[in-house]
């Protein structure tokens, strides 16, 4: 749930062109993200998504290192790999706020229209952050999802 502090600086998602002034859920999840250190951020996410999947979000082919990410003595991910793990994280955390583990799994693995059919998990790997982002908004807003969860 998004605090009242975190509602005033959630930014929107437009209010032009005849469309609403909404919430972005997932850049609202910006400032929670900043505020978990890497190692909790793969451990949650290999629960709910894969070790496996977390590990193709982050561009590597080696599919255990996302085990010894999650270890709190373990290695850190290299900065760019970070990068699309945070971004990652904060679209986990934003459809995992209205949406079942199985479901925010799927969207990942699922061909995206807003994304030219390429899955999520394909897009932040080849680092289109900004287009991935955009698809996971775009997914919430068409579920009608306010970011006031």
């Amino acid at each position: 749930m998004i605090t009242d502090r975190l509602k005033d600086a959630v930014p929107s998602s437009g209010g032009d062109a005849g469309v609403p002034d909404r919430p972005d859920p997932v850049a609202a999840m910006h400032s929670r993200s900043t505020l978990v250190e890497i190692h909790s951020v793969v451990r949650e996410m290999n629960a709910i998504l894969g070790a496996s999947l977390v590990a193709a979000l982050a561009g590597t082919r080696n599919r255990t290192i996302a085990y010894r990410w999650a270890n709190p003595d373990g290695p850190e991910p290299a900065n760019a790999t970070q990068t699309r793990l945070f971004a990652a994280y904060r679209i986990c955390r934003a459809l995992g706020a209205h949406l079942s583990a199985r479901t925010v799994r799927a969207w990942f693995i699922s061909p995206n229209p807003a994304l030219s059919e390429r899955t999520p998990a394909e897009a932040i790997a080849d680092n289109d952050l900004r287009e991935a982002l955009g698809a996971a908004t775009a997914f919430l807003h068409a579920q009608g999802t306010s970011g006031h969860a």
